[in-house]
């Protein structure tokens, strides 16, 4: 049921996985497939779906030493990044200071000089990555052009978050949304047409903090002590995990969701998935990759890029990696305390050596959180204080709940996430704009 949609979306910041879509009627294409349908019946209920491609990740890859490994991977990145740089057209590089990007952009200045690089920034914050998109820059040798979102006002903020609520085909669920469709305004307004990202790194190699804390869980499960106890020392020695570490984002791996602020019709259509669990290593990564993590991703840097007609390539995402990610034992994505650990060591002397090593995990991150208790709290107010908000009247959050959790956040409580507010709001900002927009 469509419904099913919301509930899953407020509670557990899930959306894109499956095809299950915002409106009734309208289903979403499912990834690996193609589809044919009847010229003169055109329905997508005589769609006959047929998947071309599965991932055989059934037995580990074996190597006769862990340095064939890398110099496997190292062949198979540069050609995967060589093979999206071809274009008729001019050619861009999102660089946002962490590892994944910086090998992108490291092959790419390699391969061609005429390669632009963008970046997001935030001069003052605490989150601000200049100075690691300013080592990349001197260390390649390359001009990288920075984009902000600070100078924005209150209304500035949110006139940009409903634009990108349109252009998302449904609510975005972070500023990284918005920053992204900065970004690809400033590749519109350069003449870049062509883009290429970072994304599908972390599911393929094992990026994410949680994939050490899943692997231990498994090996506790599995009654290793010995292999989770080392794991689990290695962990916190490298301080990879712990480096950022906010349990109000951990939570709904440990079963916690943000149900409490459920209205009465989202109630009854709860569907809870157990992010926390996991059989084997590639195949939780795999189900991030064609469901919990990267449809979404893929979804909304390609409607934030097309806002500006631009196009995204995704290197890491090349089938090849994929499958060279899934069948690598996992000793090699996480080892000694490290995630992507091949990654880091098939590259620790072509990218800067801080960026290699680094301990923390960001993207185009922003200070959202400043954002959203200060300049943007009144229109949150505004919009979630109202009864006649569409998300009230649809019944799917509870207002008195809701406002009780934002003040909490408002005031600091760590224990409430971003996205447990951010969610609901954008969700309003949302079905607001859908039912006010005039009928052409």
């Amino acid at each position: 049921r469509v419904l099913q949609t919301f509930p899953r979306f407020l509670t557990q910041s899930l959306q894109n996985i499956d095809q299950r879509s915002w409106f009734k009627g309208i289903k979403a294409f499912p990834p690996s497939c193609t589809g044919s349908m009847p010229v003169h019946k055109p329905y997508l209920d005589d769609c006959k779906l047929a998947r071309f491609w599965t991932p055989d990740f059934s037995h580990d890859m074996s190597f006769c030493e862990d340095s064939e490994g890398v110099d496997q991977l190292d062949y198979l990145l540069n050609d995967a990044v060589s093979i999206r740089l071809h274009s008729d057209v001019p050619v861009g590089v999102a660089l946002s200071g962490g590892i994944d990007s910086s090998i992108i952009a490291s092959i790419a200045s390699r391969h061609t000089s005429d390669v632009s690089f963008f970046s997001s920034v935030h001069p003052g914050s605490k989150d601000d990555e200049s100075s690691y998109i300013d080592e990349a820059s001197n260390y390649f040798g390359i001009k990288v052009d920075k984009i902000s979102l600070g100078a924005l006002d209150a209304k500035g903020l949110f006139d940009v978050l409903s634009v990108c609520n349109n252009y998302n085909d449904g609510p975005v669920v972070s500023f990284s949304n918005v920053l992204f469709y900065r970004l690809m305004q400033a590749a519109y307004e350069k003449g870049v047409k062509v883009v290429l990202t970072g994304q599908g790194a972390d599911e393929v190699f094992c990026g994410y903090r949680k994939y050490p804390i899943l692997n231990i869980k498994k090996q506790m499960k599995d009654k290793k002590w010995l292999l989770s106890s080392l794991l689990l020392i290695q962990v916190l020695m490298s301080r990879t995990v712990l480096s950022g570490f906010k349990f109000s984002e951990a939570k709904r791996y440990l079963g916690v969701k943000n149900d409490s602020i459920l209205g009465e019709a989202a109630k009854g259509e709860e569907m809870a998935y157990r992010l926390g669990e996991i059989t084997n290593m590639p195949e939780r990564q795999w189900a991030d990759l064609s469901s919990l993590s990267v449809p979404y991703l893929c979804h909304y840097e390609d409607r934030m890029s097309m806002a500006w007609s631009r196009e995204i390539r995704s290197p890491f995402l090349d089938y090849r990696l994929v499958e060279f990610g899934l069948k690598l034992p996992t000793y090699l994505k996480i080892n000694k305390g490290w995630t992507k650990y091949i990654l880091r060591e098939a590259f620790k002397n072509k990218i800067p050596h801080s960026i290699a090593w680094r301990r923390d995990k960001k993207g185009f991150v922003n200070p959202q959180d400043d954002w959203l208790s200060g300049p943007l709290k009144e229109y949150v107010m505004a919009i979630m204080g109202d009864p006649g908000s569409y998300i009230y009247v649809y019944e799917l959050v509870d207002r008195k709940a809701y406002l009780k959790l934002f003040e909490r956040y408002c005031s600091g409580d760590r224990r409430v996430w971003f996205r447990d507010v951010f969610s609901p709001f954008s969700l309003a900002v949302w079905l607001q704009g859908i039912n006010e927009r005039p009928v052409v």
